[in-house]
């Protein structure tokens, strides 16, 4: 059974970039969001594996999905 990996994307406030990050070792910086969620979701979808966690400016979850969608561990319709 292959291990879950975790991708995120942050908020850097030092660099006033968004941070992407493949099991906490960063990887890439995009000054844009959407960018930056797009290049997280096609690191997601190559993987056997994944959860994409978006987190607002602010530092809070903004959204969690599940790559691909039958591995999804919770099994609810949100």
């Amino acid at each position: 059974m292959a291990k879950r990996v975790i991708i995120t994307v942050r908020w850097n406030k030092q660099l006033q970039l968004w941070d992407v990050h493949v099991d906490n070792i960063y990887k890439w910086d995009e000054t844009r969001k959407n960018y930056a969620v797009a290049e997280a979701v096609a690191r997601a979808k190559q993987q056997e594996k994944a959860t994409l966690v978006i987190y607002k400016k602010n530092g809070r979850i903004q959204e969690e999905r599940t790559y691909p969608r039958k591995s999804d561990p919770r099994k609810s319709k949100g």
